[in-house]
């Protein structure tokens, strides 16, 4: 009985996580794509010494599928294969948690990580006085700190030729477009955060954003760094086709599946705090950091830019 209930469920919400363009609920199926393999895994293994071949037969499967979109994020993108002389960058997201007072514990790891570009989400002017300090350290900067939880800010220590807040779509939440000179190219990094799809106008809203940003892909450089918490996963259509829009890779591809998002359910873990580089960009590393008191997991990325 609990095989057949375990499968039946992992395998509607597996097809229906392939049909993420068509609305709100198919979307949010696409995105637990670890969490169906290991039902299906474990179904596997209930089958086994009840020897219920068929069932055990079409859960392998169902694995397999879920498999075969999840084992790609651990294969390098042929763009970190290639040494060639650039220039190192060091980027950390965090996504804060307008609600979170882990002030100090954040301070100590940037000071730790000590990054080029510190990027922050969720803003308010409580963080920005209790961050103080670690900010002096970022003299090109831009901020807009906001009452709920899409207030944004991006600092840097690299030399910015224009930062500024732009608005995306018509959610009328702030991103950043930051130009650099590095490496003598020049080079936009993109910092948004869409709303999350919690109900069916936030996932209009999600994707009109998205949607914004890449039709304005010519007015980037070639060159491009986008970052934030897109409230998507990888897996998703909208996903997938925004990057293929906006010709950026995953920066995790390589180093694996990094959950993000939530810190209180590690069961139900995804990721939705991105960093994409355009194809040229060489990923060295990326990784999450420790658990800093937001539901979000701090994201640390080092990149070449040629």
């Amino acid at each position: 009985m609990i095989p057949t209930i375990l499968l039946s469920v992992s395998l509607i919400l597996t097809i229906a996580g392939f049909f993420s363009q068509f609305g709100w609920w198919f979307d949010l199926a696409s995105h637990f794509r670890v969490q169906y393999f290991f039902w299906q895994i474990f179904c596997v293994l209930l089958c086994i010494p009840k020897k219920r071949w068929k069932i055990l037969s079409l859960a392998l499967v169902a694995a397999l599928v879920n498999f075969a979109l999840i084992i790609p994020l651990y294969f390098p993108s042929a763009n970190n294969k290639v040494a060639v002389p650039s220039q190192k960058i060091s980027i950390l997201l965090f996504n804060l948690n307008s609600y979170n007072d882990q002030f100090q514990e954040l301070q100590e790891y940037i000071k730790e990580v000590n990054p080029d570009i510190l990027a922050l989400e969720e803003v308010n002017e409580t963080w920005l006085s209790a961050l103080t300090e670690s900010l002096k350290e970022y003299p090109y900067w831009v901020s807009s700190a906001r009452n709920d939880n899409f207030g944004i800010g991006l600092y840097s220590k690299i030399p910015v030729e224009d930062i500024q807040i732009i608005h995306f779509g018509s959610a009328g939440v702030p991103s950043v477009v930051a130009k650099y000179l590095i490496n003598n190219k020049p080079t936009t990094l993109l910092f948004t955060h869409p709303v999350p799809p919690w109900n069916f106008r936030y996932y209009e809203l999600r994707n009109e954003q998205l949607e914004d940003i890449a039709s304005k892909r010519s007015f980037f450089d070639h060159n491009l760094i986008l970052i934030g918490d897109l409230n998507t996963t990888s897996w998703s259509h909208q996903f997938s086709q925004f990057t293929k829009i906006m010709n950026l890779v995953d920066a995790r591809k390589g180093f694996g599946i990094h959950v993000t998002w939530p810190t209180m359910w590690p069961w139900a873990g995804i990721t939705i705090d991105h960093i994409l580089v355009s194809p040229n960009i060489r990923v060295l590393d990326h990784k999450t950091g420790p658990d800093l008191g937001s539901d979000h997991y701090p994201v640390y990325t080092k990149l070449k830019i040629e």
